[in-house]
């Protein structure tokens, strides 16, 4: 049924009808005088009368149209309309009045001042946008996928922010809503991604990370650092970006993790690994530097407890400067607008003010009443959450190494054939952590610029020989390495590849192996962060 009411809905299209007039210029000044005809009823001293206004879903869904026809250009709007897409598309949007709400709400500006100053469009080449993905996919038209649609045409990528590791140029618009709708539906975003609203949905698919940096950066996390994952937490990657100079060019954000960079770089690393997961986040501008805030479903984590919007690796929001707004005002303007039904009745207070004649006698109750709403939004406290990560601004602080563990496995057999040690076999840490794979099992992690972290092994060795051993590690970073010393004589220095962060093993290396009981010991130098997933042992 649904297929046929849509089909139905672009056959009247095509011909020129479902519902959408002829002469859109001429019904604009209609929608005026029918709007205005009926406000002469209404006092509009109070709310009261704008929800009885609105009371009537045709005279509710004429408000949205006319505000559809003033932000666009009723002329702009008509000269749209001719191709066969765009009018299909059009047509279903006219009558689709949920589906017009949000976007219209969803199109205007954030800030407070911007709200009232109202001088804020919409062009053609969003609805053209829109249009091209509401005719690829029929799924476009509603939930998660509609709320996607929308903000991927308002603020597709390119157009949010910028910084190193971006695709020149930028991604396709569908190809990146095709992205994260894949990306929900196999459950490898956070699950408070089906949660956003169109504007939070803009913060994400903006990035100018290309689609296929943003897959891998998902898969590299989940590999190397699937701690971080824990309460939204991924932004704490931005620790594992060296600060300095990094020794080579970006060409993409393998690149950025690999060779490093000062807070620019960093504040690009922080933003994009956030909106790979599914959360919304912007850069931030402080004074001489450069910053990430991100908004979590986890407000009791650091910094700023009781916040929903975090800003990390800088200053604290006073300090702050997001998209023109200072950081007070930013979190003052997301709270309105988390306040949905607020947002709603003040702005079609403000489309209703718009949409009536100048000379209505509505007129001036409806700017009072607009401005009151206002008034008590501006009067909202602002709660800015204490603490900062000002330590991480401009350096990298020393790493506190992890409390010694110790463990009793059992000794793996080492003889004819090949023995695999998994990390988890471990009998004693020193300075390394141990935490579950996403995959399975357990792995052993080396902690960045820690001095001697180490892990031992027991085995036991049947016949003493000749043997290759191979580590399966994960690290994005070039010119690591492991130490192998068996009962406390260094036998070996295995060099680790950089495997962008995904399981590879090391290149083979022969060690001569006593028989009888022993323990493999790996030490790790001050180097880059490394996950070790097991170790395997080959006769020769």
């Amino acid at each position: 049924m649904k297929a046929l009411a849509l089909l139905l809905v672009l056959l009247a299209a095509a011909l020129g009808g479902a519902g959408l007039p002829p002469d859109l210029v001429a019904e604009q000044v209609r929608l005026q005088a029918q709007l205005t005809a009926r406000a002469a009823g209404f006092g509009f001293a109070d709310v009261a009368d704008l929800r009885k206004f609105d009371a009537a879903p045709d005279v509710a869904l004429a408000l949205s149209r006319q505000q559809l026809l003033r932000k666009v250009g009723a002329p702009a709007l008509q000269a749209f309309r001719q191709e066969a897409s765009p009018a299909a598309f059009l047509a279903w949007l006219w009558e689709d009045a949920a589906a017009l709400n949000l976007f219209l709400e969803a199109a205007t500006p954030l800030g407070l001042n911007q709200r009232d100053e109202d001088k804020w469009s919409v062009k053609t080449e969003t609805l053209a946008r829109w249009a091209r993905l509401w005719q690829a996919d029929p799924d476009s038209r509603r939930g998660v996928p509609l709320r996607l649609a929308m903000a991927t045409a308002l603020l597709p990528p390119g157009e949010g922010n910028h910084g190193a590791g971006q695709q020149v140029p930028p991604p396709d618009p569908l190809g990146r809503y095709q992205h994260f709708k894949q990306a929900y539906l196999a459950k490898e975003l956070y699950p408070s991604f089906e949660r956003h609203s169109v504007w939070e949905y803009m913060q994400v698919v903006s990035s100018p990370a290309s689609d296929a940096d943003l897959a891998w950066t998902r898969r590299m996390v989940n590999t190397w650092r699937p701690d971080l994952r824990a309460k939204e937490m991924v932004v704490k990657t931005v620790s594992e970006v060296k600060y300095g100079n990094s020794p080579h060019p970006y060409g993409d954000y393998k690149d950025v993790l690999d060779g490093g960079g000062k807070c620019g770089p960093r504040s690009s690393w922080g933003v994009m690994v956030c909106q790979a997961f599914g959360l919304p986040a912007v850069g931030v501008a402080q004074p001489g530097h450069a910053c990430v805030a991100f908004k979590t479903a986890f407000p009791e984590t650091q910094p700023q407890p009781g916040n929903i919007w975090k800003v990390d690796y800088g200053a604290g929001w006073e300090k702050s400067r997001i998209n023109g707004l200072s950081g007070p005002d930013f979190l003052q303007a997301v709270a309105a607008r988390s306040r949905a039904a607020e947002f709603t009745r003040i702005e079609r207070t403000r489309w209703l003010g718009a949409a009536v004649a100048p000379a209505a006698p509505a007129q001036a109750a409806l700017k009072a009443l607009l401005v009151a709403q206002m008034a008590e939004v501006r009067r909202a406290k602002v709660v800015f959450g204490e603490g900062d990560n000002a330590a991480e601004a401009e350096k990298e602080p020393p790493t506190k190494a992890a409390a010694p563990v110790v463990a009793k496995p059992a000794p793996v057999v080492v003889g004819a054939g090949a023995a695999t040690l998994p990390a988890a076999g471990f009998s004693k840490l020193g300075g390394a952590r141990s935490h579950e794979s996403i995959d399975g099992g357990r792995q052993v992690y080396f902690e960045k610029n820690a001095p001697n972290t180490w892990a031992e092994f027991p085995v036991e060795v049947t016949r003493a020989g000749k043997y290759l051993i191979v580590l399966r590690t994960a690290t994005p970073n070039t010119s690591q390495s492991i130490d192998l010393a068996v009962s406390g004589q260094k036998l070996a220095t295995l060099a680790v590849p950089n495997s962008q962060g995904l399981w590879a093993d090391t290149p083979a290396v022969e060690v001569e192996l006593p028989a009888g009981p022993q323990v493999l010991r790996l030490t790790v130098p001050s180097q880059r962060g490394l996950a070790l997933k097991q170790l395997e042992l080959r006769a020769r």
